[in-house]
């Protein structure tokens, strides 16, 4: 229950940073070019924050303190920093055809996902 407390906190403090971030969008034009900048951003912050978290020994970081800052908060501000620590432990561990498998996969059907909710929506709806 503790873990899962920890996690719903870190989550929420997460998702509150994403949105003041993505609040800036307007200030994040690098190349124009029309993306989301704020996303790609946040994606690479995630990302880095939680390589941080899992490289840190537990001397330095506990179990309770890796459970909120690693699957609550970096989960909570981008889905893509736990996608990207498991792409990169399959790499380390040697499993280059798994961490493609996985980068293929989860890309191809994470569109097909969103195209499918998308349109099942708009049908339901008749938007």
């Amino acid at each position: 229950m503790e873990g899962a407390l920890l996690v719903g906190l870190g989550s929420a403090l997460g998702g509150l940073l994403r949105r003041l971030l993505a609040g800036i969008e307007e200030y994040l034009a690098i190349i124009d070019v029309d993306i989301r900048w704020s996303t790609v951003i946040i994606n690479i912050l995630g990302s880095f924050a939680i390589g941080i978290v899992a490289a840190a020994p537990v001397e330095v970081l506990s179990d309770s303190s890796r459970l909120f800052f690693g699957a609550g908060m970096c989960g909570g501000f981008t889905a893509l920093s736990s996608f990207s620590l498991e792409t990169m432990t399959l790499l380390r561990q040697g499993d280059r055809g798994l961490a493609l498998l996985n980068v293929a996969v989860s890309v191809a059907a994470g569109i097909m996902a969103v195209a499918a909710g998308y349109a099942g929506t708009s049908m339901v709806l008749r938007v």
